[in-house]
C-alpha cells in the first residue's frame, strides 16, 4: 500500500523518485532549511571558510579565482532563480573573484521559478536520466555559456 501511495504521490516527478523528491538533503539546504536534517548555517560557514582558504592560496600565487554555481535537478524543481546557493556565491566573489558565473539565472531565465513540466523538461535535458550528474548536452550547455563568457 505505502508502495502504490508513493508511486502515485510522486508521479510526475522524475525517476527516482528518491532524488526528487523536496527533502532530498543535498539540495534542501536552498529552498527549505527546516527539512535540513543537519546545521545549514554552520555546513555554509565552513563552505565560505574553506573557500577563504582556497582565495588566499590563489592569492598568494597571483591566481584568479573564478567560480561557478549551476543547480541540482531538486533546485530547479523546488528552488528559484534568485537561491540562496547563487546569493551566497555571489556576496562571496563580491571581491575575491575574477568571474562569478550564476547558472542559475540561465536555467531560470526570465521566470522566478519554474513549473513542473519546464522544471522535468530541463532536467531531462541536461542531466543523465535519474542522477544529479550533467548528460552530454548538460556538459555541452554549460561549456557554451562559460566559453561565451571568457570571451567578453
Amino acid at each position: 500500500t505505502f508502495q502504490v501511495v508513493y508511486t502515485i504521490k510522486y508521479f510526475n516527478l522524475p525517476n527516482p523518485t528518491y532524488r526528487y523528491v523536496p527533502s532530498y538533503q543535498r539540495s534542501v539546504w536552498t529552498y527549505n532549511s527546516t527539512m535540513a536534517n543537519y546545521d545549514v548555517e554552520k555546513g555554509i560557514s565552513n563552505s565560505i571558510y574553506s573557500m577563504n582558504l582556497l582565495y588566499e592560496l590563489l592569492k598568494k600565487h597571483n591566481i584568479k579565482l573564478n567560480l561557478a554555481v549551476y543547480p541540482l535537478p531538486n533546485q530547479i524543481l523546488y528552488d528559484k532563480k534568485d537561491s540562496k546557493q547563487a546569493r551566497i556565491w555571489k556576496d562571496f566573489c563580491y571581491s575575491k573573484c575574477n568571474r562569478f558565473i550564476n547558472y542559475f539565472d540561465y536555467i531560470f531565465e526570465d521566470k522566478a521559478n519554474l513549473n513542473l513540466q519546464e522544471a522535468k523538461k530541463i532536467i531531462y535535458f541536461l542531466y543523465l536520466k535519474g542522477d544529479m550528474h550533467l548528460s552530454l548536452e548538460g556538459h555541452t550547455f554549460f561549456a557554451n555559456i562559460l566559453l561565451n563568457q571568457i570571451k567578453n
